[in-house]
C-alpha cells in the first residue's frame, strides 16, 4: 500500500474525533448562551463565542473533506502510477516521493506565528573579543 494515501486516509480519519469534540463544544455553548442573564452582556458574549464554535466546526468539516478528496485522488493517481511502474519493472512507491511528501506535511503543519524571543535564540550572537593589550585607546 502507499505510505501516502495511507497519510491521507489517516489525517481524513483523525478528524472524526476533531469534529465530535466541536459539536460537543457547541452543545455546551448553546446551554451556556440559554443560562445567560439578560442585561449584563453575558449573551453577547455567549453568542459570540457560539458562534467562535460554529465557524470551528465548520472549518474542521472542510478540512476532513478536504483530506478525503485528497485520498481518494491520490488512490486514482496510484492505480495509474502502479500500473506504469509495474511494467518498467521499477520500485514503488518511489521513496523519494515519500520524504517529499513528508517534507511538505512538516512544512503545512509548521506554526505561522511570528516569535521574535524564538527567531533571537536561534540566532547565533557573535562572541565579544577581548581587546588586545597593545595600542588601545585609554
Amino acid at each position: 500500500m502507499d505510505p501516502i494515501y495511507a497519510d491521507l486516509l489517516a489525517r481524513a480519519g483523525g478528524m472524526s474525533s476533531e469534529i465530535a469534540a466541536a459539536e460537543k463544544d457547541i452543545a455546551d455553548r448553546k446551554a451556556a448562551l440559554e443560562e445567560a442573564l439578560p442585561q449584563t452582556g453575558q449573551i453577547k458574549v455567549a453568542r459570540s463565542r457560539l458562534d467562535e464554535a460554529n465557524n470551528r466546526l465548520d472549518k474542521l468539516r472542510q478540512k476532513q473533506k478536504y483530506w478525503e478528496i485528497r485520498a481518494e485522488s491520490r488512490k486514482k493517481w496510484d492505480r495509474e502510477h502502479y500500473l506504469r511502474a509495474y511494467n518498467e519493472k521499477k520500485a514503488w512507491p518511489d521513496p523519494e516521493e515519500w520524504a517529499e511528501y513528508k517534507a511538505q506535511m512538516a512544512l503545512e503543519e509548521a506554526p505561522r506565528k511570528w516569535n521574535v524571543k524564538e527567531r533571537l535564540g536561534k540566532q547565533s550572537r557573535p562572541e565579544k573579543k577581548e581587546p588586545s593589550e597593545g595600542g588601545g585607546h585609554h
